[in-house]
């Protein structure tokens, strides 16, 4: 019974913020103004978001990527049979799965920052989600990955967070972007 009740309340929960989210998706990511923004998950996450038309590198016509973890990890792949099995992973955790065993550009480390930009101007080219980034006023950015310390700013390797964040860093040069200071 006990059970039951935890499950029914967990459910509510669950629907409560996610209605929050729906109806003023801003409101989610304000919290204190004067401190960084950390995440993991949410609107800034490369996990979620609408799909994306983005003219496909191997065949130049315009494809469909579902995330932009979909379209980073495809672009990763410097053979067009892995990019498309990564473009068509049910799941972006899929594709980032499947993107750390395909075949990567000798160059990639020199333009991986370049391939996350794009995809993410695509995300933010919405209204929507727009808004979401530009309500973060001047706020710093970053991604709290307890494992990720080149996109995400903590480094589990040295228990500290002198992670390069380059996911906090491409959303503020976006936000600079947007609002016409770049």
């Amino acid at each position: 019974m006990t059970q039951t009740k935890e499950l029914d309340t967990e459910i509510k929960i669950r629907k409560y913020l996610k209605n929050r989210w729906d109806s003023d998706p801003v409101r989610h990511y304000i919290i204190d103004k004067n401190e960084p923004l950390l995440f993991y998950g949410g609107p800034f996450s490369n996990f979620v978001g609408d799909h994306m038309m983005i003219e496909h590198p191997w065949t130049g016509i315009e494809a469909r990527y579902e995330t932009v973890e979909h379209w980073f990890q495809a672009n990763k792949a410097n053979n067009p049979a892995e990019h498309e099995e990564v473009r068509m992973a049910f799941t972006p955790g899929k594709a980032k799965e499947i993107g750390q065993r395909v075949s990567i550009w000798s160059n990639w480390d020199s333009i991986k920052y370049d391939v996350m930009l794009r995809g993410l101007r695509h995300k933010f080219d919405s209204d929507r989600w727009r808004k979401v980034l530009l309500s973060t006023g001047d706020r710093y950015i970053a991604e709290d990955s307890p494992t990720d310390a080149i996109w995400g700013i903590y480094n589990p390797e040295l228990d500290d967070f002198s992670g390069m964040n380059l996911l906090g860093l491409a959303l503020m040069q976006l936000r600079d972007e947007l609002r016409g200071i770049v």
